[in-house]
């Protein structure tokens, strides 16, 4: 379990912004969390766009477009983190 889980959702239509997020989030001195990202688009997240790094990171589904807030509530009912960070 990590301690820290960082709640990032997306519509996948800016793999750059993603990618730099991800390579941000990978170069913390942290190493107690995950990523938790949910996916709130119809298309597939381009793997490419994921960084390869130390830090894990849960892919959550939506199976429809909810939202923003929706999809923040999603990736917490997910975790089970001690705390939660957005990105």
């Amino acid at each position: 379990m990590s301690i820290v889980d960082i709640l990032i959702a997306t519509r996948n239509d800016n793999d750059q912004a993603l990618r730099k997020t991800l390579n941000s989030i990978q170069r913390s001195s942290f190493l107690n969390m995950r990523v938790l990202l949910v996916n709130d688009s119809d298309h597939p997240i381009n793997k490419n766009a994921l960084s390869s790094g130390n830090i894990p990171i849960k892919i959550v589904e939506n199976l429809t477009c909810k939202g923003l807030t929706a999809s923040l509530i999603m990736a917490v009912n997910e975790s089970n983190a001690d705390y939660y960070a957005r990105a």
